[in-house]
């Protein structure tokens, strides 16, 4: 499973086509649960035709419903679960998501996706990258609380033997050549590469170290030019000062891990890595609470539903949680700026948590949402204001 992004979502939000399917189901990580999994999922699909065929015809019916009815005779799909499963389907897409979260059972039918049940995923916005520095293997990860994906380094020699391999292909090339580097007195002698002149073996073998280190910080560079989530370092200690030395990548993190990872699996080598780095993202979260403590008697944070919504709609949001066990069902008249609250769900209104929480996404605010249990304060939606 690839790991879930906030641009994955926000490509979702992009969605204003109905009717648009959202259909979540918990699932089995282990195979006898298959059966049980595409059970829920079949009588939820079931429950979904019955809704469309109030208004469509059936042979448009069979086509709107053939990808997700094809889904159930996938067996390699349903073999590799996770904790939670996720179908966003309409007329022009068909999209899934294996979560590494248990979901409630849930259908939903509208214009838009229901985003809700993803987010816990993001709490924190705990994505981090891992650099595993070692001269046999250099790895590069890309990581979340519940998930690490090997990244490939593009253009990079990732061990030290496959640069030192290239360094001497070079050198024999230019001496056969007849390619010389100009030497003293401007007389003439043979290519010289970082660790291969003269000095003591343990300076040679540094000036080797940090050309490989150079080498692969520029590949990740070129991969994550465009990133700000941080970056950990796992190495033996003494290669860390030397990675240190060439890293470029500004949101190199304070800490480290200095360990072996041979020594260690890659579920190891992770759990490793989050719990060094979880109490920066927890700080995020009691700095975003302590504002809202800080504002609320002020006008400048509020537990109102519909003060939120206009907010998010207004691009005002910058910190929003919301209950997950808890829907406000209602709709939103944006000419008139009226906000009507319902008791159930219907065909024409919507969860408002839920469209408070894809509004803010959209604009860039931070979403945390959380158990009933696990609110700061217990309501249905907080939220904090830019300005």
């Amino acid at each position: 499973m690839d790991i879930l992004r906030k641009d994955d979502i926000r490509k979702l939000l992009e969605n204003n086509n109905y009717p648009s399917v959202s259909i979540f189901i918990p699932t089995h990580k282990e195979w006898n649960g298959m059966n049980q999994d595409k059970t829920r999922y079949r009588n939820l699909l079931n429950k979904t035709e019955k809704n469309l065929s109030e208004f469509m015809r059936e042979k448009e019916l069979n086509k709107y419903l053939k990808q997700a009815k094809e889904l159930l005779n996938d067996s390699e799909f349903w073999n590799h679960q996770e904790n939670g499963l996720a179908v966003y389907f309409n007329k022009d897409e068909f999209n899934t998501y294996r979560l590494p979260i248990p979901v409630e059972e849930f259908l939903f039918i509208n214009n838009i996706y229901y985003i809700k049940p993803l987010l816990p995923v993001l709490n924190g916005d705990g994505r981090f990258f891992l650099i595993s520095f070692d001269q046999k293997e250099t790895r590069l990860f890309e990581c979340t609380k519940y998930k690490i994906k090997q990244l490939i380094i593009p253009d990079t020699m990732v061990s030290l033997d496959e640069m030192l391999e290239f360094y001497e292909i070079e050198k024999s090339l230019q001496f056969r050549s007849g390619i010389r580097q100009p030497g003293k007195g401007g007389r003439k002698q043979g290519a010289v590469f970082h660790g291969q002149g003269g000095g003591t073996d343990e300076a040679e073998h540094k000036k080797r170290l940090l050309d490989f280190a150079h080498i692969i910080n520029n590949g990740i560079h070129k991969l994550l030019k465009n990133e700000t989530a941080p970056l950990i370092i796992a190495a033996v200690e003494y290669l860390i000062p030397i990675f240190k030395k060439a890293n470029s990548y500004p949101y190199l993190y304070e800490k480290h891990l200095p360990l072996n990872s041979e020594e260690f699996s890659l579920e190891e080598l992770h759990k490793k890595a989050y719990e060094l780095i979880r109490p920066a993202f927890e700080e995020e979260e009691k700095k975003a609470f302590s504002k809202y403590e800080q504002f609320s008697g002020n006008g400048k944070a509020t537990s109102n539903i519909e003060e939120i919504v206009q907010a998010s709609l207004g691009n005002r949001i910058e910190y929003l949680w919301v209950n997950l066990d808890e829907h406000q069902w209602g709709t939103f008249n944006s000419a008139e700026q009226k906000i009507e609250l319902d008791n159930e769900s219907n065909q024409d209104n919507k969860d408002l948590l839920d469209f408070a929480a894809a509004q803010t996404l959209i604009n860039n605010g931070t979403v945390y949402a959380l158990k009933r249990n696990d609110m700061p304060v217990k309501k249905p939606a907080l939220a904090v204001f830019r300005f």
